[in-house]
């Protein structure tokens, strides 16, 4: 297997365990405890009361209408990365519906006092974890996500402001609808969500970026290369105070290594002005290929 291919076979792996994650977060967590988070999953615990389908049912009829609506307004790309885990996120529900398996498998194996603290917590790590999986991807687990990206890219509003507004409507509802305090509950379960998706979307790429202004870079780069194996960029740069030219080199390494070139700085040059930023993101050799 090439490595092409090996790395598609990755990607559309980890895209499948991202919608596992999520089925898993909202029939487990979610669904017994009718805890609304916003998107196509909170509205269809928000209509149950009417009784019109089952929750599969509902989550496959509009992911296929956001579908529709999405190839239309952001063109085929689009489509095609979404359809996938769009359209898997309603079946693997309507798995669970059909061979049985109670929602409240988990659920009721914790006391009745803190069955809403649980469902919130782990129902947002799931549920984060699974969405977070499939954007690292460039995928979408559809529904709502289609119509949050057509307001933001239609008229030019933040989509962070979108995704909030139309999430904060949803739990909105369930305040009044449903009760209170299983809204706020479900809001603290999206915040949950949110954090849990930044992390997984860039685990294995966020890192540290170290800026040295030395006088010795070239003893500094043998160090370095010799000790944690790391690639560097050298800059020509001039000092502000004594317009005197000097090297800065720049390395980006994981956390684990910032504190062995900390170290390797203090032994070499003493007199090097040094700066750590954290960095979000890293694609490249020797980080993540970004697939």
């Amino acid at each position: 297997m090439n490595d092409r291919l090996k790395g598609k076979h990755i990607e559309w792996t980890q895209i499948t365990l991202g919608v596992i994650s999520l089925a898993i977060g909202f029939y487990f967590f979610l669904s017994p405890e009718a805890l609304v988070t916003g998107g196509v999953s909170g509205i269809s615990i928000l209509v149950r009361p009417l009784k019109l389908m089952s929750d599969a049912l509902f989550l496959l009829i509009m992911n296929v209408i956001a579908l529709l609506i999405g190839w239309a307004f952001l063109g085929k790309q689009f489509f095609i990365r979404t359809a996938y885990s769009t359209l898997l996120y309603p079946v693997i529900i309507f798995i669970f519906e059909k061979t049985n398996i109670s929602p409240n498998l988990i659920i009721n194996q914790i006391s009745e006092n803190n069955r809403l603290l649980i469902a919130a917590l782990f129902g947002g790590f799931f549920v984060g974890s699974g969405i977070g999986l499939v954007i690292r991807h460039n995928a979408t687990t559809g529904g709502m996500d289609v119509y949050q990206k057509i307001i933001s890219q239609k008229f030019h509003i933040p989509f962070s402001f979108v995704l909030y507004f139309t999430d904060g409507i949803v739990i909105l509802l369930a305040m009044t609808t449903i009760s209170f305090e299983v809204g706020l509950y479900g809001l603290i379960s999206m915040i949950i969500a949110g954090i849990v998706i930044d992390k997984v979307a860039v685990i294995g790429k966020n890192s540290y970026t170290v800026f040295i202004v030395t006088n010795d870079p070239e003893g500094l780069k043998k160090v370095i290369f010799s000790n944690l194996k790391r690639g560097l960029t050298k800059v020509s740069v001039r000092g502000g105070f004594t317009d005197e030219e000097k090297s800065m080199v720049i390395c980006t390494l994981y956390r684990q290594q910032l504190y062995i070139l900390k170290k390797i700085i203090s032994e070499n040059d003493q007199n090097a002005f040094t700066f750590i930023v954290k960095t979000n993101e890293v694609i490249g050799e020797g980080f993540w290929k970004g697939n």
